[in-house]
């Protein structure tokens, strides 16, 4: 052995063996014969069930959407469905939305599509079965295959991309894993094992490993995996829920508190009620639009008057990116128009005319930090929302 393979191979030891202290990281599953949603911390290995989803399907895959910051989950159509169906699940709650049944009549009705990945850097969702990978489009429901190993001995399982060196890798029943390439549509052994890590599998990028399950019939097991040739693994705990198999892991950063779509609501100050903002967070963009409904800086002559509404009314709108709790964003004046009609055409000064930073404390209060280039304007405005109805869906997800 030679000085230099023996430091990776004692940088590979030292991943796999230090204690796992990092934070609480989560992995999300769902069991194959049952309904609930559960999770497992990365670091002390308790597992806590969060729901019930209320359906009787077999579960599929399961991949986290950092955008939407909910769980993709599919259901094995093999069990009451000719298709599988996509659905959106709030990781705190277990609450779902139907994404879609997908058009897989074509080449997929019957199997069992287990694997599931979503790459947040492309917004590519993936998903592997039989011995195929391929792209599902979530707006049309369709799939486009990317890979084929063309051996009807696979039956691909597992599926997880590895962030930090650009890697798919998909896992058969055996616990083989094999590399996808895209470029040239071919899914090679990786490590060919008989280790039986049927269960889920899933890329840890704090830690830079693979968790997967081993299913021993009743329970299963949870170790980290090293892919390669070295093929090593490290059992970490001993019972982490039967029939584990689909893994999502989920970085604390990516669950805590942040901004939402259940920040869309009307927000005010109470010491100048009468004006307000309109929130809508735009989570696909990752932007978020604000209306400020307000008055100009003086009151107008007496003798001014308007043919709708008050004169003295004011409103501006922003717009910017948001990340974590926290929004900048472009105030825009817009001019030039009337009511309900097209003609004379508005206009906005598309530099803007200023700068807004939104912060929220939790969902119910915020704060607005405001800069008005044209008119030296600077100044905060705490924030809380005009009535109390989207508090406690808000509450439920994004608590920690």
């Amino acid at each position: 052995m030679n000085f230099i393979t023996a430091i990776r191979n004692l940088v590979l030891f030292v991943a796999l063996v230090i204690p796992y202290s990092a934070g609480a990281d989560w992995l999300y599953f769902i069991s194959r014969t049952s309904n609930m949603l559960q999770r497992v911390d990365t670091s002390t290995f308790e597992r806590e069930t969060i729901g019930e989803l209320g359906f009787t399907y077999r579960w599929g895959g399961i991949a986290w959407d950092p955008e939407a910051r909910k769980l993709i989950v599919v259901t094995d159509p093999s069990s009451q469905v000719d298709n599988p169906h996509l659905y959106l699940v709030d990781p705190f709650t277990a609450n779902w939305e139907l994404i879609g049944t997908l058009d897989l009549k074509q080449n997929l009705s019957g199997n069992q599509p287990y694997g599931l990945e979503y790459i947040a850097e492309t917004g590519q969702l993936l998903m592997s079965y039989q011995s195929r990978v391929v792209r599902v489009n979530r707006a049309t429901l369709t799939v486009s295959e990317i890979a084929d190993s063309e051996s009807s001995d696979h039956q691909f399982g597992g599926l997880a991309y590895d962030s930090d060196n650009n890697r798919l890798y998909t896992t058969d029943s055996d616990g083989s894993s094999y590399l996808v390439k895209s470029s040239d549509r071919s899914i090679s052994p990786d490590c060919v094992t008989s280790s039986y890590f049927e269960g889920g599998v899933a890329y840890d990028p704090v830690r830079q490993v693979f968790w997967q399950t081993t299913l021993n019939g009743t329970k299963n097991q949870l170790r980290t995996r090293i892919m390669g040739p070295q093929c090593s693994s490290v059992f970490r705990a001993d019972d982490v829920g039967l029939w584990a198999e689909n893994l999502a892991f989920v970085p604390e950063d990516e669950i805590a508190f942040g901004i939402t779509t259940d920040f869309n609501d009307a927000w005010y100050n109470p010491v100048t009620d009468g004006q307000g903002f309109m929130i809508s967070v735009l989570p696909n963009q990752k932007q978020l639009f604000l209306a400020w409904f307000t008055y100009d800086v003086e009151r107008p002559p007496e003798d001014v008057s308007a043919m709708l509404g008050e004169p003295g009314h004011r409103w501006l709108t922003a717009q910017g990116p948001y990340e974590g709790d926290t929004a900048n964003l472009t105030i825009y004046v817009t001019s030039g128009g009337v009511f309900d009609s097209a003609i004379p055409e508005a206009s906005t000064d598309a530099d803007g005319d200023g700068t807004i930073k939104l912060q929220f404390a939790d969902c119910e209060s915020g704060l607005i930090d405001y800069e008005i280039t044209s008119l030296g304007l600077k100044g905060t405005i705490p924030i809380e929302r005009v009535a109390p109805d989207n508090i406690s869906s808000c509450e439920m997800s994004t608590r920690p």
